[in-house]
């Protein structure tokens, strides 16, 4: 919930969306209420509470009730009855920014707008069921008992009727009118005769006794549009500046502003030390737009003494300094004894596109180095990238958000030299793990860079340039970094290794995967390397692979034994499909079904008769029929369809069970939380999270079988779980009642429904009574089963059965 101001930015950019982890998004939490304060270039949000926002309405003056005046509504779609919601919102001044409450004022109602209407109702449209909706809807109408009825009905009629008829005075009455949409249709009216009207603007503006003190601030924009064509018609407003109303204060400086009246300059300044932020904060925009030279310092001391702590007054400042002052003057305040000043320097240079922001890259605080670099790669200014990139060699910079665009500037700068900076920031003991990641993941993409920048996903492509000068970078520093780095580090330097094709490392390659202290990853990582090169080691590094403690060792050393020794490793799968571990099994009968020759035929051969007669474990069922389907063989291709044949017509899940064991939790895991074609995450909680859409997950294994999962996956309408089942009745004497389902027994069936207030209650329906009953679909997707592989099905119900 956002307050949107002139030239602001709230952070949010839409190429963010497609990235796994969402980005600066989500690595800087910019969204976040706390958080935000220390991202200066944006202005947050005032509160977070909707999951699906997908529409907004505010009280004009005349809906409902008093009780109701200055609130907000909310529709929150979140894909099902049960977990969506109507908000009210109050929102409260706090400073010149604002503080925000709600709450839920109507549960159970598949939201998709919220409206008022001209009789003061609150219309509210209903989706009903599922994203895909059910082709039906409905509008609900909350009226109030307690409203001011005959001022609605007034309230309508005026709309109705129009403003085009009536004399001057009464639509300067209107302007104080209780609704706002009356109200802006008489300022409408007035300002649309033209100058003839500017006197009853005027007179209006003036009034320091109008019983509507809103009337005032309509005859100042109404003003303010006469303007458009005659700017004469502002030459009331100069002295409300100095009126005993904020507001008035705070509108008047905006529309002069506005029209960029050079003459009120000195008065605006004299704003920046009003008691109120809000005036301070419309003087402060409109000085920028008039460009008063005189107001630079008066607004680097309002800066100063706002400490950062009220976000508009401090974007009210920065738009100030950028129209007020040049980029050198900005510049200047890289040694001004305020962090805020010297942040918010940053925020104007950035927005002057200035390559002087540079010079913040060397100061002592790191939100203000973290500005300055946010400045020039977002923005970006790309001239300064250079002395951005240069950064990468500094070690007193640890902040993993800087460095990240230091390697990235480095990356976009794409030369032999900046190569070796990066090179040399993954190779540095002193430099942060995340940081000398970064940097392997820019140099492995060095060749043919993605269209879309690294970090931000913004389309901003760059030419090819070949592994050349990444290679020549990386290669001497790579047995080092084999030998001594990080478990991380190893593991992503031996990715490099094949991604480069850097044929040199052969013999660390094999040490790092035979070291058995070494992580497990980066030991996997270096067998792979040594498979993809090719290289002279890797039978040996192989047969000690499948001999070692760690099971996902063997397992992967099978693989790398297929590949350099086929008849040896058929040999040794063979043994393994019967006494290995889970993961040896499965690593061996994939390999099976990537080798040549006609003993994997065999060898598969034999676990297809198994599996036909229902004696093959399950956790390598998939794996067979998978590695089956890979090869040429007749004799294969033959079991596999007799396989198929005998699969129970009358099991629906039949073609799915091969999914039920043997999945990866850890693959599980990122797939529910990342697959962005799923996005499992984005209705359920499971461990994080916080969408309510569909049940909580973080202990369904306690209590769900994996049938079940399966199920629920592959056909979400066919049981819907209870508390997220929308039923519509109709009974026998012709009563249609809809709600969620609460449960049910052998006589009755019980319904949450919505009262004559728009509350959620239970309501219980004998069966008897029923005459048709309508089930929604599930909001879940369907055909999930089809979108996911078998096997990332099967890890998804490996993670989810294991959450107890």
């Amino acid at each position: 919930f956002t307050y949107l101001v002139e030239g602001g930015d709230c952070g949010w950019r839409m190429a963010f969306q497609y990235l796994t982890d969402r980005g600066p998004w989500m690595r800087e939490r910019p969204w976040d209420e706390k958080l935000a304060a220390g991202v200066r270039y944006i202005v947050p949000c005032i509160a977070n509470i909707s999951d699906g926002p997908s529409g907004l309405t505010y009280n004009p003056g005349t809906g409902l009730s008093d009780k109701y005046k200055g609130k907000f509504f909310l529709s929150d779609f979140r894909g099902g009855a049960s977990a969506s919601v109507v908000h009210e919102i109050s929102v409260e001044p706090q400073g010149a920014f604002f503080k925000a409450t709600h709450r839920d004022w109507v549960k159970g109602i598949l939201t998709t707008d919220v409206e008022f209407g001209n009789d003061g109702s609150l219309y509210v449209l209903d989706w009903v069921a599922s994203w895909g909706g059910v082709g039906k809807g409905r509008i609900y109408k909350f009226s109030d008992p307690a409203a001011n009825v005959a001022l609605q009905k007034e309230t309508e009629g005026l709309i109705r009727d129009g403003m085009a008829k009536r004399p001057e005075a009464e639509l300067a009455k209107l302007l104080g009118h209780g609704d706002m949409r009356v109200r802006q249709a008489a300022q409408f009216e007035l300002a649309g005769r033209g100058v003839a009207s500017a006197k009853v603007l005027a007179t209006v503006a003036a009034d320091t006794k109008a019983v509507n003190p809103l009337a005032r601030l309509h005859g100042i924009w109404g003003l303010g549009q006469l303007a458009a064509k005659n700017v004469n018609a502002l030459s009331p407003l100069p002295a409300l500046l100095a009126d005993a109303d904020p507001e008035v204060r705070a509108q008047a400086a905006k529309v002069l502003g506005d029209f960029k009246v050079a003459a009120v300059g000195d008065k605006l300044t004299a704003l920046l030390k009003d008691q109120e932020n809000r005036v301070r904060f419309f003087a402060a925009l409109s000085l920028g737009k008039v460009g008063h030279k005189a107001a630079f310092e008066p607004l680097v001391a309002m800066l100063a003494e706002n400490d950062d702590k009220d976000p508009i007054l401090r974007h009210g400042g920065v738009m100030g300094l950028k129209g007020c002052g040049t980029a050198a003057q900005i510049a200047a305040l890289a040694k001004h004894p305020s962090v805020a000043v010297r942040g918010d320097a940053c925020v104007a240079l950035r927005q002057l596109g200035s390559t002087l922001v540079a010079a913040f890259l060397q100061d002592a605080d790191e939100s203000v180095v973290l500005e300055a670099a946010r400045a020039i790669h977002d923005a970006p200014i790309e001239a300064a990238l250079p002395a951005l990139a240069a950064l990468t060699a500094n070690p007193a910079i640890k902040n993993p958000n800087t460095l990240n665009r230091a390697v990235n500037a480095n990356y976009r700068l794409g030369k032999a030299e900046n190569a070796k900076a990066i090179a040399a920031l993954a190779a540095s003991t002193a430099a942060p793990e995340g940081a000398r990641k970064d940097a392997l993941d820019a140099l492995a993409a060095w060749a043919t860079p993605n269209g879309k920048d690294r970090l931000l996903n913004q389309w901003r492509p760059l030419a090819d340039r070949g592994p050349g000068d990444a290679a020549a970078a990386v290669s001497t520093a790579v047995p080092a970094l084999l030998k001594d780095a990080p478990g991380g580090v190893q593991e992503m330097v031996a990715k490099l290794v094949a991604k480069l094709s850097i044929n040199t490392v052969g013999e660390p390659l094999a040490q790092l995967a035979s070291n058995d202290k070494a992580g497990s990853a980066a030991r996997i990582e270096a067998l792979k390397a040594l498979v993809a090169l090719k290289d002279a080691h890797l039978a040996q590094a192989a047969l000690a692979a499948v001999r070692d403690k760690d099971a996902k060792i063997r397992a992967e050393g099978l693989q790398a034994l297929a590949g350099a020794d086929p008849a040896a490793a058929v040999k040794v799968i063979a043994d393994i499909v019967n006494t290995g571990t889970v993961i040896e099994k499965q690593s061996g009968v994939t390999a099976l079904g990537q080798m040549k020759g006609r003993e994997a035929d065999a060898v598969l051969g034999t676990l297809l008769d198994r599996l036909i007669a229902n004696q093959l474990p399950g956790e390598i069922q998939l794996d067979v029929i998978d590695a089956a389907k890979k090869r040429d063989a007749a004799e294969l291709k033959d079991k596999l369809a007799k396989y198929e044949a005998a699969l129970p017509a009358t099991d629906d899940l039949a073609k799915y069970r091969t999914a039920l064991l043997g999945g990866n939790v850890e693959s599980g895991r990122k797939i529910f939380r990342e697959k962005a074609q799923t996005e499992c995450l984005r209705c359920h909680k499971c461990e994080t999270g916080d969408s309510v859409v569909g049940p909580e997950l973080t202990h369904i294994g306690a209590t769900k079988d994996r049938a079940y999962l399966l199920e629920s996956i592959v056909y979400p309408s066919k049981k819907i779980a209870e508390g997220f089942e929308t039923v519509v009745l109709t009974l026998a004497n012709g009563d249609i009642i809809a709600g969620t389902l609460a449960g049910q027994d052998a006589t009755n069936l019980r319904l949450k429904v919505l009262d004559a207030q728009g509350k959620p209650q239970e309501q219980t329906v004998p069966l008897a009574q029923i005459k048709e009953r309508q089930a929604a679909p599930s909001p879940m997707l369907p055909g999930m089963g089809e979108i996911l592989t078998r096997a990332e099905l099967r890890d998804v119900i490996e993670y989810l059965a294991t959450r107890k």
